[in-house]
C-alpha cells in the first residue's frame, strides 16, 4: 500500500508542478487567459506565488506578483484582460 501512495503522491506532484509551470509561462508571455480562455483567479495566482516561493524561485514570483497587481490595479478600473 505504502508503494502506491508514494506513486500517487509523485503523480499529483507532478500534475501540479505541470499546472503551475503552465500557468506561469503564459503569464510571462503576457497572456491573460488560461488555456481555456478565462481569466486566472486571484486564488490561483497566490497558489501559484505560494508554490514557487516554497522552491525558492523568487523571479517567478515577481512577475506573477506583478500580474496580479496589474490586473487588480484600482487606480487604473482594473485592467481589461480583453
Amino acid at each position: 500500500m505504502k508503494k502506491h501512495t508514494k506513486i500517487i503522491n509523485q503523480l499529483v506532484n507532478s500534475a501540479v508542478q505541470y499546472q503551475m509551470e503552465t500557468n506561469f509561462k503564459r503569464i510571462k508571455e503576457g497572456k491573460y487567459l488560461d488555456i481555456n480562455k478565462k481569466p486566472y483567479d486571484i486564488k490561483l495566482i497566490d497558489n501559484m506565488i505560494n508554490f514557487f516561493e516554497e522552491d525558492e524561485e523568487y523571479e517567478k514570483c515577481g512577475i506573477i506578483l506583478d500580474f496580479r497587481n496589474k490586473i487588480l490595479d484600482h487606480e487604473n478600473n482594473y485592467y481589461s484582460i480583453i
